[in-house]
Parts: structure tokens; sequence; C-alpha cells
């Protein structure tokens, strides 16, 4: 008897220990919902770094959720003095949206640098939003000179066309011996009409780049793909624009051929030397550039 009344008594504990344990949920009380315009950045806006594009504008938007009034926004802003930021932003009675247009003096900034910008909204932000909002701007090194055209015996003429393109040359801001030929081989009716549609490749340079020496002559680096193949289907016999220095040693005396054109500065003549590795080529062929501002290459070349 004893035995078991100090089993009941044991049990009788436990009970009275898990029920003490079982703690009561505290009463469910919502936050304050946020009243005011509730002004925000939307979280898709660009972060990271943008590239600048010198022909526009900054645009970063900015919204909010009562849209009932108009309403003046103030901007806190730190950045470089080459940004002329906004105090403030302005929102329209019934605009959802508003844009922060931040323009630039382009000639304070040194290119291939890094700028940063720290924005802050100041009134009439939620905290369920996005109130600060910070980025880097990049000023691109290379700088359009205009639209020139680009002469290729090998890969461009045909027998009725020579197949001049129009092609946008870059100059380097930071680099002034550099320049580029942007796209000179995005014709691919015509590289078609020279070759075939079956010597299409799949390598093509999106640009020539290369450099101006103090002779007058240019270089570049190894080569560019002109978008050939020459055996139809076999992608690894690239037709290449070596640099005749680049494919052989002993081909350097024709690196002096490319240069300026001795009785117009604006035209530049390359002589790369069209090779496809393992295979053989077919040697030094001509290439013009005109400049922008230079002479008509369908003329210039009759």
């Amino acid at each position: 008897m004893k035995t078991r009344n100090i089993f009941y008594i044991l049990l009788l504990c436990s009970l009275f220990m898990a029920i003490s344990c079982v703690q009561k949920s505290p009463d469910y009380v919502p936050g304050e919902y946020p009243d005011g315009a509730q002004v925000f950045f939307p979280n898709n806006v660009s972060t990271g770094t943008i590239t600048l594009d010198e022909t526009k504008p900054i645009i970063i938007p900015v919204n909010r959720v009562n849209t009932t009034n108009a309403l003046s926004v103030n901007i806190v802003s730190n950045a470089f003095s080459g940004f002329n930021i906004p105090s403030s932003i302005e929102f329209a009675a019934g605009a959802k949206s508003a844009d922060l247009v931040i323009t630039y003096d382009i000639d304070k900034f040194q290119r291939d640098e890094y700028y940063d910008i720290n924005l802050s909204l100041e009134n009439d932000i939620t905290p369920y939003g996005i109130n600060k909002y910070n980025f880097t701007v990049y000023l691109n090194p290379w700088v359009s000179l205009g639209m020139g055209q680009w002469f290729d015996q090998l890969a461009l003429s045909t027998e009725s066309s020579l197949g001049i393109q129009p092609v946008e040359v870059l100059h380097n801001g930071v680099k002034p011996e550099l320049y580029r030929i942007m796209l000179p081989y995005a014709n691919k009716e015509q590289l078609a009409a020279s070759w075939s549609q079956e010597q299409l490749g799949k390598d093509v340079s999106e640009y020539i780049e290369f450099t101006v020496l103090s002779t007058g002559n240019v270089t570049w680096d190894k080569f560019w793909y002109p978008g050939l193949i020459y055996t139809p289907g076999d992608y690894s016999s690239n037709i290449k624009a070596y640099l005749p220095s680049a494919r052989k040693a002993s081909d350097a005396p024709y690196d002096a051929y490319s240069g300026f054109d001795s009785d117009n500065d604006k035209i530049i003549w390359f002589y790369p030397y069209y090779y496809i590795d393992g295979l053989g080529g077919f040697g030094v062929k001509p290439c013009c550039l005109s400049l922008p501002g230079g002479p008509d290459l369908n003329d210039f070349l009759q």
C-alpha cells in the first residue's frame, strides 16, 4: 500500500510539473500601419556599377504608396562635385512615381575612374521600403569620334562591290594612342556574298583595337576574327587576320606596311596576314579605314 501511495504521489508531481511548464502564447498585436505618402526607391533599380552614357542623364525612379496630394521629398546626397543632384524630388498630385534626374559636367571627370553616389530620402518614407540608394558610376575611357568606313579586300569585297562597311570609331581618352573600329564584320550578308553562307563562322571580332605608333604606323594585338571559316561546317578552321609578326617572326617586315596614308591623314591602311591555323593562308591583304570626316572609300579606292 505504501509503495502504491508513493507511486501516486510521483505521478501527480510529474503532471503538475508538466502543466506548469506549458507557456501561454502571447496575444498577437499588429504593428502600427504606416501613414503618410510612404515614399521609397523601387527594389529593381540598378545597383553596383553603372557605366555612364555620356549622351544621357542618370535617371532614378522614386515611388510612393499614397498618391493623393502633390508632394516634395528632400534628397540628401553624398557624391563627387561633377554630379548635379537635385535637393528634392516633386510628385504631382495623383502620381505614383517621379524621376530623380542627375546631370553632370563631363569635363570634371577622369576617364576610366569610378565615382560613388549615396542618396537618401528624408521625409514621408516608410519602414517597409528602401529609403537609401548607393551605387557607383564608371566613366568609360572610350569616346566616339563618329562614323567612318571599313574596307577588307579579302573578307568583304566581291567582283561587283568593294563591300565597304560603315563603322563607328572610338578613341581612348586615357591612352590616346588606342583606337577601336566597332563591328567591322556585322554585315553577314556581305560576308556571305564575298564567300558563302556555309563559310560564316561563329567567332567574329566585335571590334578591332589598334595602336598608333609615333612613326605613324599602326599595330594590333596578334589577330582579329573577320567571322569566316575556311572549311564549311568546320568551325575550327577560323580565318584569322594576324599581325604579320605575331604569326611568324620572319613576317615582321610586313608590319611596317600598316599605317597612315602618306597623302591623307584620315586614311589608315592595315595589312594583316590572313591565315588558318594548321592549314595555311592567303598572305598579306589590304584593309583600309577612313576615319570620321575622311573621304568616301568608294571614291578613294577606285
